[in-house]
């Protein structure tokens, strides 16, 4: 059966689900079911007739009630063996996918359920239990991967997305998730490749060439991150961290001027995100304009006065400019907030030896 006419019927299945469902536990009554089916198989107008048949049958009320309750694949499987000789091959299998879609939703929905609950391997149960009715489900595989994920299994997660992409070799969200696992796991390669892929498979999605742009600049290719990360920004000029990202590419690679454009496109784009203050901070203190690089790790502090980091950074361009006073409250003040200053920040003294003096 051609998988374009087994997702429309199990589509019809699915909608008869969600309408069964929405009854609050109460099958209704065979006519009003019919009608159901009736208007959902509009368009396949051979299924109607069989359709109406099937929901008369006396088995169909115990597979409408063990799909409420996540169960219902033998119940399914004797329905369908006693159309046999009623209706042809194709007939019967179109009405099997529509079961199948039928009895797949209940769990499928809750595993979705569970897992946004934190209940991952609860979510895991019924995703084991919606394959089982459909082992062809690539959603399915995903789901149940990215809940393996959320476990901390990424090499399960891995063989899940591998095999959602094994059914739908299109499915870009599968590349997508099997890459971000992958790169955790410390494969940079495999992840590039996973994410090129998705690029393959959709050129607009800006988010993946961010993700691939990390990965090759964690391998050294800076320049090919930048060409990733600028390719995001084509798509979505409004990315801010697509210019965060390039803009630390672009300062790894020496272009500090062109760091700090970066930056302040950033920060011209969200002028909440401290940790851009600090970062171009860091560049025009690097660059030998320690003012300007206090002003920024001013602003990074008034958005983010508890992280400690902050503090150290400005401490060391008091220092260095001459402001003791200041660089000895703003090491204090990192120290209470639980920062370790390394020695860096301070070159006359790691323990802050010069700030008592």
């Amino acid at each position: 059966m051609e998988t374009s006419r087994s997702e429309t019927y199990r589509s019809i299945g699915i909608q008869l689900a969600e309408f069964v469902l929405a009854q609050g536990g109460q099958l209704p009554p065979a006519a009003v079911i019919k009608g159901v089916v009736a208007d959902l198989a509009a368009d396949q107008d051979e299924l109607v007739l069989p359709l109406k048949h099937l929901i008369g049958l006396p088995g169909f009320p115990a597979v409408a009630h063990k799909a409420a309750s996540g169960l219902g694949i033998l119940e399914r499987d004797a329905l369908i063996q006693s159309l046999g000789d009623l209706f042809s091959p194709r007939i019967v299998g179109a009405l099997g996918e529509v079961l199948t879609g039928f009895l797949q939703l209940p769990n499928y929905n809750r595993g979705n359920a569970k897992d946004d609950l934190g209940d991952k391997q609860g979510a895991i149960a019924d995703y084991n239990q919606a394959l089982a009715i459909n082992p062809q489900d690539a959603a399915a595989y995903t789901n149940r991967g990215n809940a393996r994920y959320e476990l901390g299994d990424k090499q399960g997660a891995i063989a899940e997305y591998s095999q959602a992409i094994a059914i739908n070799p299109q499915y870009a969200g599968a590349y997508n998730n099997r890459g971000l696992a992958k790169s955790e796991l410390g494969d940079k390669q495999g992840a590039i490749a996973d994410y090129s892929q998705v690029i393959a498979i959709n050129p607009q999605d800006a988010d993946v060439y961010k993700y691939r742009g990390v990965a090759k600049s964690e391998l050294g290719d800076n320049q090919g991150a930048i060409a990733d990360y600028s390719q995001a920004i084509a798509i979505n000029p409004q990315d801010a961290a697509a210019y965060t990202m390039r803009g630390v590419a672009k300062s790894e690679l020496g272009d500090k001027q062109g760091a700090i454009n970066d930056y302040s496109q950033a920060i011209a784009i969200n002028p909440q995100d401290a940790d851009v203050y600090t970062n171009r901070g860091i560049v025009k203190f690097e660059l030998g304009d320690k003012q300007g690089a206090i002003v920024d790790f001013s602003t990074a502090i008034t958005l983010d006065p508890g992280n400690g980091m902050y503090y150290a950074n400005r401490a060391e361009a008091h220092f260095l400019s001459g402001l003791k006073k200041d660089a000895c409250a703003d090491f204090v003040m990192a120290q209470k907030l639980g920062y370790v200053v390394e020695e860096t920040h301070h070159p006359s003294s790691k323990d802050g030896a010069w700030c008592r003096e």
